[in-house]
């Protein structure tokens, strides 16, 4: 590619036409073609001007957000194009509340709370011979559009996390959909839906969509932009049927803090939806149905005790509530729904997980509002200011007690009542009592190899787990607060819950503490010490095997390879903890008898290579398992697993 070329793809991917901006703010994009910058990335991370020496020259575009015309004064997102190394690098900043050292008086150093812009390296794009103009806007389009909305599904670093902006409905990206039609940033959500919802439009970007516009309308827009998104599916020839799909694809990449509006939106948009000249009822009733049982999986899992900061950050609980007493009212208005036998038993199982949750968290002690130590430190805007930092280390500290005066028995009408005991009743088989134990947990198993404090771009997997303690745990829980119930029965289901056959890995065979700072399995052991991995979830699959080659096996194992990409039983999972000293990773799919179906390895000598914010694992061997008749196995050929880049 020529530089002419190269830099006109960066300019049109920070075209003004591919963003959302509210009417407060203008939106401006400078380039700099000669700008030399201390410059130095460790383990992953951009150093802070001040921690370095090192220089590179670069030709810069810079985006700025202003609320008064020039007076950002740092870039929200910069495209950096080294001029020595055929690098682009795709970079943003974070307004923070930092210390900074300075001298008091002679020889002697304090420290003191500042203002400062902190850099983030999001992604790097190299170019080489065959890139083609194609491929290098995508690849920008993808790295600018993660500087926006965060890099993984699950916040668990700064990096990970939306802008502030985004978050506050301020600001998003939208590349190619408007930028064609637009000379400048988009201003109004209806104008945003008509430029950006189209017939070409994939699920992902549906659902970034619809996050925007929740996250940007005022509570009296909502019903509006809720009739326009969905005048506009139907229009784009969009099937009805798969509108629910966006929905869930939003809630699978949403990151709630900090809490604004946007849960309450959500909740009156589906509300909207249930009318009969809409998704209907019994769509609405299912999709929050979904949303319900998921949170009491992930609150299962990282509870608000010993994960989310203490407890700190608890805007899943405040989901869960908003989403719980729109349930309720839907129970009320539409009662017939959740009383069949064939359609109405996740429904009731979601009620009863949610009312139980519920209950378990009323009266917990929690912050002024929710936040981390990290988002703590970010300037947000006037209405978020600085949770007093005792409250985020001591829970004794606390002075705000979640639902205080808005407890469960209030919820819970004739209606309510009558469907609940149903769900309890249920109990009495073993589908529903698995569920009281059942929990997802998150793992980048690609990312074992990696160094204590390296920023983890590998693929995110999901886990289904369950624990006995845990269930037992609910059983007796529910019972406490379902006084009316008898002993007697109590016991027959703890008898039940006691001979209940289920197989797993056991948490306890990973044998290690798990990496700092980084989601892991062994994250399990500190909720329960007997939870079991019963299978790694299909969606999470799907996003490994879109990164790498696995249709290697379909000449000599096609049976394996329709396993491994179909089945709902397949249980990828490490079976030693991070090998930080040796280099190596061992991980092996099981199916649903226990049977090792394959193996996949690293040695010491792989390498990692990133593509726009996507780490890569290089060197990856696959070895399938035969397994024979008596249910053993023995190792096939091994090939090379090479990334899908």
């Amino acid at each position: 590619m020529t530089f002419k070329e190269i830099t006109g793809a960066i300019e049109s991917s920070l075209s003004l036409g591919s963003f959302f901006v509210k009417r407060a703010y203008t939106l401006r994009v400078v380039n700099r073609p000669h700008q030399r910058i201390f410059w130095e990335v460790f383990q992953g991370h951009l150093l802070d001007e001040r921690q370095t020496r090192n220089a590179l020259s670069f030709s810069a575009w810079d985006l700025y957000l202003d609320q008064v015309p020039g007076q950002a004064t740092a870039p929200l997102i910069s495209v950096k194009l080294a001029l020595d190394d055929n690098q682009i690098y795709v970079t943003r900043n974070i307004l923070m509340h930092v210390w900074e050292p300075y001298e008091s008086q002679p020889n002697v150093i304090e420290s003191r709370s500042t203002t400062r812009w902190c850099p983030e390296l999001v992604a790097t794009v190299s170019l080489t011979k065959s890139t083609t103009r194609q491929q290098l806007s995508y690849q920008l389009s993808r790295g600018i559009m993660s500087a926006v909305i965060g890099t993984s599904r699950l916040p668990i670093t700064s990096l990970d996390s939306p802008l502030p902006d985004f978050t506050l409905g301020n600001f998003a990206y939208f590349p190619k959909e408007a930028a064609a039609t637009c000379a400048g940033p988009v201003r109004d959500p209806e104008q945003l839906i008509r430029e950006c919802l189209r017939s070409s439009s994939d699920i992902r970007s549906c659902a970034i969509l619809l996050e925007t516009i929740l996250r940007t309308a005022a509570p009296d827009q909502v019903d509006c932009l809720a009739d326009a998104f969905f005048r506009r599916w139907c229009n784009e020839s969009f099937s009805v049927k798969t509108l629910p799909l966006v929905v869930k694809e939003m809630f699978s990449h949403l990151s709630l803090s900090p809490y604004t509006p946007f849960a309450n939106n959500w909740v009156r948009l589906l509300t909207c939806w249930s009318s009969s000249k809409r998704l209907g009822s019994e769509a609405v009733v299912d999709l929050i149905s979904y949303i319900l049982r998921h949170i009491v999986r992930h609150l299962t899992a990282y509870d608000l005790e010993r994960f989310h900061n203490l407890g700190a950050n608890y805007p899943d609980a405040l989901l869960l509530d908003e989403m719980l007493k729109a349930y309720l009212i839907l129970i009320e208005q539409h009662a017939s729904l959740f009383t069949g036998q064939r359609s109405g038993g996740l429904r009731r199982r979601a009620l009863r997980q949610a009312l139980m949750l519920r209950c378990q968290y009323e009266g917990h002690r929690v912050p002024d509002r929710p936040t981390s130590p990290g988002e703590n430190q970010r300037i947000l805007s006037p209405y978020y200011d600085p949770v007093p930092e005792e409250q985020l280390v001591d829970p004794t500290a606390r002075g705000k007690r979640l639902f205080d005066k808005d407890p469960v028995g209030k919820m819970v009408t004739t209606q309510v009542e009558y469907v609940l005991e149903q769900s309890l009743l249920e109990l009495n088989h073993d589908a529903e009592l698995l569920e009281l134990g059942m929990a997802v947990f998150l793992d980048r198993p690609l990312g074992t190899c990696k160094q204590p404090g390296d920023i983890d771009r590998t693929v995110l997997l999901s886990y289904e787990a369950f624990s006995r303690q845990v269930a037992h745990q609910r059983l007796k829980q529910i019972w406490r607060w379902r006084q009316g119930t008898s002993a007697p029965e109590l016991k027959t289901l703890q008898s039940r819950l006691d001979g209940l056959l289920v197989a797993g890995f056991p948490v306890a065979h990973l044998g290690s503490a798990g990496r700092p700072g980084v989601v892991a399995l062994e994250d399990a052991g500190a909720t329960a010490s007997d939870f079991l991995f019963l299978r790694t979830t299909r969606s999470s699959l799907g996003t490994l095997l879109r990164q790498y080659g696995f249709t290697l096996l379909e000449s000599n194992w096609p049976q394996l390879l329709d396993w491994f990409t179909q089945s709902r039983d397949v249980l990828l999972v490490r079976t030693t903890g991070p090998a930080i000293h040796d280099g190596q990773l061992n991980l092996k799919a099981f199916d649903a008898n226990g049977r090792i179906r394959l193996v996949i390895t690293a040695t010491a000598s792989s390498s990692y290579s990133e593509v726009c914010g996507e780490e890569y694992l290089i060197g990856l061997q696959l070895t399938p398992q035969l397994c024979d008749n008596d249910g053993s196995s023995s190792a096939a050929d091994v090939f090379e697993l090479r990334p899908v880049i």
